[in-house]
């Protein structure tokens, strides 16, 4: 977790991404990534993907593609 962003604000990051992008209702738990450079790239995915607006996330192919690889990772795909 990124040590500017407490437990609370990323849990809400991550729920909120889980439920505008993949499914309703409550989410799985958190997978955390094996290495702390991947669990930080996580995070700071996750709190872009909960500042954007869903076009802007389809819209650019990168980031829709991140955003793919984040939800295959946490089985919400």
């Amino acid at each position: 977790m990124s040590h500017d962003t407490d437990d609370a604000t990323m849990a809400a990051a991550r729920e909120d991404v889980y439920r505008r992008f993949f499914h309703n209702g409550e989410p799985p738990p958190w997978r955390e990534h094996g290495t702390e450079q991947g669990r930080a790239k996580m995070d700071a995915d996750v709190l872009r993907f909960a500042a954007l607006a869903p076009m802007d996330v389809f819209s650019d192919p990168e980031a829709f593609a991140e955003l793919l690889e984040l939800g295959d990772f946490q089985g919400w795909t």
